[in-house]
């Protein structure tokens, strides 16, 4: 019997831990598709943590509990400067099953990002809708 597919047609391990980076590129802007599925869940589930500096208007940084013991990180901010690195600690330290996460197309936050293998099944996206994502976490 075959598990739940992810909507990448991948078989989805709901003990498996995964950060789904969304790539920047010029018809992308990341931080709009993240804030986006943060308004999405935080109307339904529990916004644990926001840190210092959230804001639905421009950067997020968020923990949300959709169920006990299933937690759901999100960072908007992707870019060379950011909070990327510190953000992914949190998230592990607090124990997040999944997180969702903008890079830049190269360089270090694709760095940043792959430093949690093989803890987490990395991912890297472009050009996917908030409701894919949210479909991912909730189901």
């Amino acid at each position: 019997m075959g598990g739940e597919m992810g909507f990448d047609g991948g078989e989805r391990n709901r003990n498996m831990k995964k950060i789904y980076a969304l790539k920047v590129t010029k018809s992308t802007p990341n931080g709009e598709t993240l804030r986006k599925v943060f308004k999405q869940l935080s109307a339904s589930y529990s916004v644990e943590e926001c840190f210092p500096g959230t804001s639905i208007l421009n950067n997020v940084t968020a923990i949300l509990t959709v169920c006990e013991g299933y937690k759901i990180g999100i960072e908007t901010q992707g870019g060379n400067h950011s909070r990327l690195a510190e953000s992914l600690q949190k998230f592990k330290e607090k124990g997040c099953s999944l997180i969702f996460c903008s890079c830049m197309k190269s360089g270090a936050t694709v760095d940043l990002v792959k430093k949690m293998e093989p803890e987490y099944e990395v991912r890297f996206v472009e050009d996917i809708s908030p409701d894919a994502l949210v479909r991912e976490a909730v189901n």
